[in-house]
């Protein structure tokens, strides 16, 4: 059971590997209030990381609501089935009960109405195999999406960590330089 969630974790590291080395990794400074650790101005230089991560939310969610619809869907197909069988076999008990006597006068109606819940129950059972396809293909994608918005969650995080770390390296280099400066000498007059 484990070898399917080290294969999965592996894969996964690997993705985030292969996205990573897309990542620009030549830092250009930083400007304006950031410079001096300031708030982000809207040029925080992860808003387009912002972006991919909230699109592949709303994918995400999106393929939920999807997933939820063809369960939904099947659920009703299933009851739907669950209906026929039993007017079905309400009609089987009929003739073998009540209408056991009058055989002969209603055969053409029971075999007509045989045939009918017949069909309908049929047609119900290909249309439930089409929806559980849907469901499971509607699945399928929503963990692809999940996996995609998880992967760009990540790779949002690792570009705020990284500009974190540069704003804070950047403030102690100037820090260290200012102690290192002589203070300024103050002309007497």
């Amino acid at each position: 059971a484990f070898d399917g969630v080290k294969d999965k974790l592996t894969k996964g590291v690997q993705a985030l590997k292969n996205s990573a080395g897309k990542l620009s990794t030549t830092f250009t400074g930083l400007s304006g209030s950031n410079a001096a650790g300031g708030t982000p101005t809207g040029g925080s230089g992860t808003g387009e990381w912002e972006k991919l991560e909230r699109k592949a939310r709303q994918v995400y969610q999106r393929t939920e609501m999807d997933v939820r619809d063809a369960l939904a869907k099947v659920r009703e197909r299933e009851a739907q089935i669950r209906a026929l069988q039993a007017q079905r076999l309400a009609l089987q008990q009929r003739l073998i009960g009540e209408y056991a006597a009058r055989l002969g006068a209603v055969a053409a109606y029971a075999g007509a109405a045989q045939e009918v819940l017949d069909d309908q129950l049929e047609r119900a059972e290909y249309a439930l195999i089409d929806e559980e396809e849907e469901l499971f293909n509607a699945r399928k994608r929503s963990d692809a999406a999940r996996h995609a918005w998880l992967r760009a969650m990540a790779q949002h995080q690792a570009c705020t960590t990284l500009r974190d770390d540069a704003r804070k390296g950047q403030q102690r280099e100037l820090e260290a330089r200012l102690d290192r400066e002589d203070p300024p000498v103050r002309p007497e007059m």
